[in-house]
Parts: structure tokens; C-alpha cells; sequence
């Protein structure tokens, strides 16, 4: 199982980001295990999963992003 959050790069604080989440809660995230393009404002996505489910839930996830790219509607298999 996963969770994904939606957030807004708030600010660059020395070595991390301030992610605002939808909720308004404050996420710190290394600067370093960022994409370099992003800057202050740009939308992010964090999914947060188990190790144990890490596979089957990126296949999902590649479908799902997939779908929404092709905008496309999922199967019941892919849900």
C-alpha cells in the first residue's frame, strides 16, 4: 500500500526544501535527492511506500501515470 501527498515547494532552507502539503503541514526534504529544474512554487508529488510492495505498486503507479498522460480510463484491474 501507498500514500501520496501533494505539496508545493515552499523555500530552499541551507541544505533543505520546504515542502507545504495540501494540508498546509511543512515537509523538509534534502535538496540533494531533488530534481535540479525545481525552484520555489513548483507542485510536487511524494508517494511514501513499503518495501515489501515496492514493485507491484510501481506497476500500478506506471499505469495510473500512464492513464492520466494518455487520458485514458483504468480497467478495474488497474485500480
Amino acid at each position: 500500500m501507498s500514500e501520496t501527498i501533494d505539496g508545493t515547494i515552499d523555500r530552499f532552507a541551507e541544505r533543505m526544501v520546504v515542502i507545504k502539503t495540501e494540508h498546509n503541514e511543512e515537509l523538509f526534504w534534502p535538496i540533494k535527492n531533488l530534481p535540479a529544474e525545481l525552484t520555489v512554487g513548483a507542485r510536487v508529488k511524494l508517494t511514501l511506500s513499503t518495501a515489501e510492495n515496492g514493485a507491484a505498486e510501481k506497476e500500478v503507479l506506471a499505469k495510473k501515470m500512464l492513464n492520466d498522460i494518455l487520458h485514458v480510463e483504468p480497467t478495474r484491474d488497474d485500480r
